[in-house]
């Protein structure tokens, strides 16, 4: 293959954004998107149309605990024994740094796949309890160096949350108040729920009481008409105790 000369050429920029993942970044307008096939949350573009080698993706993973940056140390030395991992890896440049409330792990590496060298570049961006692994690959050592300009820009302009480099920002508010809209749907729903249970709840409580009293109120008139007729027979059936007169002689 005839080695290429110069940089890719660029027709436009086209913004991906996540809305339910919080992130968004910039592409090359002709780039392909791609789902990962394990419905892994995040997204892969690419310059091929199918079975895409050459690709830059992102993949999105909540945690347990949120990360802060004196996790940083743990974080390096899984994040470089994982790429080692990799058959053949030799690690060409790899750093850390803490930017806010980001914490960032950043390597490019080289690595044999199929009997093939490929390059990447892997960024590793922790936020609060989420992780966000981004990969610029190369199908070839060669293509990597290639397309760098243009994983260069999709990694610089990768952003969580509401991004600014838009005139009134991004997502256009009408989506974020949307969003908000449905979530709050969702909540008032829920509440709506445990409020009809409760209610059932109440409802059933009370009809089980209300058949208890019954019943013992049945059982109380019963037992009242059985006094009252024991009652009635004792007096029908006592003695008159006066003596009869005798008859005027």
């Amino acid at each position: 293959m005839a080695k290429r000369e110069g940089n890719p050429i660029w027709l436009g920029m086209k913004l991906y954004y996540d809305l339910d993942l919080d992130f968004s970044f910039w592409h090359e307008t002709r780039w392909n998107r791609f789902k990962f096939s394990d419905e892994r949350g995040g997204i892969i573009v690419s310059p091929e149309e199918s079975d895409p080698l050459t690709t830059f993706s992102v993949q999105v993973r909540d945690l347990d605990t949120e990360v802060t940056a004196d996790d940083l140390p743990v974080l390096t030395e899984g994040f470089v024994a994982g790429l080692q991992s990799l058959p053949d890896c030799k690690i060409e440049t790899q750093e850390e740094n803490v930017t806010g409330s980001l914490v960032i792990l950043d390597a490019r590496l080289t690595f044999t796949e199929e009997g093939i060298t490929r390059k990447r570049w892997v960024q590793l961006v922790y936020k609060g309890k989420r992780q966000y692994l981004l990969i610029g690959q190369g199908a070839t050592v060669e293509d990597f160096e290639w397309w760098l300009p243009m994983f260069f820009m999709a990694i610089n302009t990768f952003v969580i949350g509401p991004r600014f480099d838009i005139p009134g920002g991004w997502p256009p508010l009408p989506a974020r108040k949307e969003k908000q809209e449905e979530m709050q749907r969702k909540l008032e729903a829920a509440l709506r729920k445990r409020e009809a249970e409760k209610a059932k709840k109440q409802a059933e409580e009370a009809s089980e009481t209300e058949v208890v009293e019954g019943e013992g109120q049945a059982v109380t008139a019963e037992a009242e008409t059985d006094e009252a007729e024991a009652s009635s027979q004792e007096e029908q059936a006592e003695p008159d105790s006066e003596e009869p007169e005798a008859p005027a002689a």
